[in-house]
């Protein structure tokens, strides 16, 4: 029986849909559809179906392969070989089943070839002999036995593998369980039991619908609590892995401050955007001996959402639009540079993401370049200050009294502060990047102190600090915050490269924490004048290793090309397989053959028929068998001919397989010859 018209196309259709290949599920679609009013037909032989069978088998294995490559199954295992910790057996766990999920969800195009091969085929199901290796061996048992090839329609199979394989994994769209129960409906609409009331039948079918819903949404909360024990599990052993409560500055250095001009971030910035634009990686307190740190930041395991990619920070609705960062993970692990005012971090492919109090984001486990979007809103996200937070070494508390004493600047207002230090720093000091020593810096005198009250020139890490120990010199809570800082644009992404690490402050300023970059705007430009005459040459095989990365670590760009590789090979094999069978022209028959019920050939409706002209009337809830064997007590020397015509009518309507053509033909002839005894008694 195949499934009622549009059903299977349907389910194609939407198969594309949830994994973001529209044309490919439509292309699909077609394609089993179609049948329906072409009128070409081929004559295939049992040989030549075990080869549409084959080439199934070789996209099921090729696909299981391609689907562990792409999601870095090989490099997990061999790091599980070669150093057995928690993170390695973790880290496998996790690739293992993104490539079980991707390999589940593809079954549709794997075994899309033989359901052509029934649908366009000279029979309307497929032997068994061809996709069974028990049943080749069996006919080989009996090689002499003619017509004994069993058949069986794929078309309700096919169909719930395209119902169920989109289903695999954690990231169902709101719109899968729905489809399902209409898919459920639709199937089971022309084979509901003309018996029974239709709305008896309607409210059955709501009940299951309804508890299938309630099932699956108790097993999705159940996933969720073993999620959150696993992120903490996991996060117990890993976050040591990931130092990010201490940044060691290069104040104090002498001589030329040279960085790399390399890419490190490729950023997709909307329109109307402000530029320069601050990225930060964190924030820190505390200031001892050149160095500062935050140690007792308090940590936070975010747990995605359903589709695993999508990480809610805040729980506020974001009205920015939303930046697209691009960025390489060392051993996919990293700190992620994030715009201060972020809300929640989508399409990020890692297993753990970690933030703190500091506004911090830590990821682990995740692929060697990601590409996320970064969404937020116009409030910032880090705690309200705490008392660390105006808090001044002793190393330089003389110094910054004094100058906060000469600017005026206690008992002013926090904005007004912020104003006053801004135009200190843009009138009396200047950006480089070559540091030295004052000949009047005293012994005792730090190199910040040198900064502040001799040479007055430095970079942006000397502008930060002081910054921000001057605000609470004057008691404003501030904290030190470094990043990078984005304005070069080339095409359409903006880059950031190691140069352009930058530090700034963040200032408590009217119940929020704001930006305070006190850094002369020139530093950018001032960069840029030491860059390297083969910069142009790096970055052109820069963006080609970029495009391939993206190409090889994104979750979605792989289906485009391994469809593109995939579609040719099988046009080619059916080609092929098509020249070796015979073509003709659809019969009437073959093209109505859409929807039949299972058995509705059998001879048995005759015969029941046969029987109602006798007297002999089928009464409510009398089963098939159990009128038919009612009625072989009036003829007693038939019984085993009516036992026949049971058994041979149960074969039609459910199994699937029947039984040997030699058997069917006789079968049908049996019970054909009751009905013509039962004629002439009535008669």
């Amino acid at each position: 029986m195949n499934t009622p018209p549009l059903l299977l196309g349907s389910a194609l259709a939407f198969w594309g849909v949830l994994l973001d290949l529209p044309w490919l599920g439509a292309l699909l679609a077609i394609g089993v559809e179609a049948w329906r009013i072409v009128n070409l037909r081929w004559d295939f032989t049992d040989d030549n179906y075990r080869q549409f069978w084959n080439i199934c088998t070789v996209l099921f294995l090729g696909g299981a392969i391609f689907a562990f490559s792409v999601n870095d199954g090989a490099s997990a295992m061999a790091n599980l070989f070669a150093n057995n910790t928690y993170t390695a057996r973790s880290n496998a766990l996790t690739q293992a089943s993104k490539a079980v999920y991707t390999f589940g969800q593809w079954q549709p195009l794997f075994f899309f070839p033989i359901m052509l091969a029934q649908l366009y085929g000279n029979r309307s199901q497929i032997p068994l002999n061809a996709v069974s290796i028990t049943s080749r061996w069996w006919e080989k048992r009996r090689p002499s036995t003619p017509g004994t090839t069993r058949e069986f329609n794929a078309s309700y199979p096919y169909l719930a593998l395209c119902l169920f394989s989109p289903g695999i994994g954690t990231g169902q769209n709101r719109a899968y369980f729905p489809a399902m129960a209409i898919a459920m409906v639709w199937a089971l609409w022309p084979v509901r039991s003309r018996r029974l009331r239709l709305p008896l039948w309607l409210a059955l079918v709501a009940m299951a619908i309804t508890a299938g819903w309630f099932i699956q949404f108790g097993i999705k909360r159940a996933e969720q609590n073993i999620e959150v024990w696993q992120a903490n599990l996991f996060a117990k052993w890993t976050r040591r892995g990931i130092p990010a409560d201490e940044n060691s500055t290069a104040i104090g250095r002498i001589g030329r401050l040279k960085l790399s001009s390399q890419i490190v971030l490729r950023i997709e910035v909307p329109k109307g955007t402000e530029l320069p634009l601050l990225l930060r990686e964190n924030s820190y307190r505390s200031y001892v001996n050149e160095k500062w740190s935050s140690h007792r930041a308090s940590t936070n395991n975010v747990i995605p959402e359903t589709d695993d990619m999508t990480w809610v920070i805040r729980p506020i609705h974001a009205t920015n639009p939303p930046l697209a960062i691009s960025m390489y993970l060392d051993g996919g692990r990293g700190v992620l540079p994030i715009p201060q005012n972020l809300t929640r971090l989508e399409q990020l492919p890692v297993t753990t993401l970690i933030t703190n109090s500091m506004g911090n984001v830590r990821v682990s486990d995740g692929p060697g370049l990601v590409r996320f979007l970064a969404r937020g809103t116009g409030s910032t996200w880090e705690g309200i200050p705490r008392p660390d937070d105006l808090l001044i070494s002793e190393s330089e508390r003389q110094i910054l009294t004094n100058l906060v004493s000469e600017l005026h600047l206690i008992g002013k207002p926090p904005a007004q502060i912020v104003t006053d230090l801004e135009n200190f720093f843009a009138a009396n000091f200047r950006y480089t990047t070559f540091l030295k020593t004052s000949a009047k810096r005293g012994t005792n005198t730090t190199a910040l102190g040198d900064f502040l009250i001799n040479t007055r020139e430095g970079h942006c890490e000397y502008f930060a600090t002081a910054t921000t120990l001057m605000l609470r010199a004057a008691g404003v809570p501030a904290r030190y915050s470094v990043g990078f800082s984005v304005s070069e644009q080339s095409g359409k992404y903006y880059l950031a490269r190691e140069r352009d690490g930058h530090a700034w402050c963040l200032a408590w300023v009217d119940g929020a924490w704001v930006t305070v970059d006190t850094t002369p705007g020139i530093w950018a430009e001032r960069e840029r004048e030491h860059r390297d005459w083969y910069e142009p040459i790096k970055d052109f095989f820069s963006g080609i290793w970029f495009q391939f990365s993206l190409f090889r670590w994104s979750p979605d760009s792989y289906k485009e090309y391994a469809i593109l590789g995939i579609i040719p090979v099988l046009g080619w094999l059916g080609w092929r397989l098509s020249r070796t069978a015979r073509r003709r022209k659809a019969t009437g028959k073959e093209k109505k053959q859409s929807f039949d019920l299972p058995g509705a050939d059998s001879p048995y409706y005759a015969l029941e028929a046969a029987l109602n002209r006798h007297g002999l009337v089928r009464e409510a809830g009398e089963t098939s068998a159990q009128f038919l064997l009612r009625s072989s007590e009036l003829w007693p020397d038939q019984s085993a001919w009516f036992e026949e015509a049971i058994r041979f009518h149960y074969s039609l309507r459910f199994d699937p397989f029947q039984r040997p053509a030699t058997s069917m033909k006789a079968g049908r002839e049996r019970t054909t010859a009751l009905k013509e005894y039962v004629g002439k008694k009535t008669k």
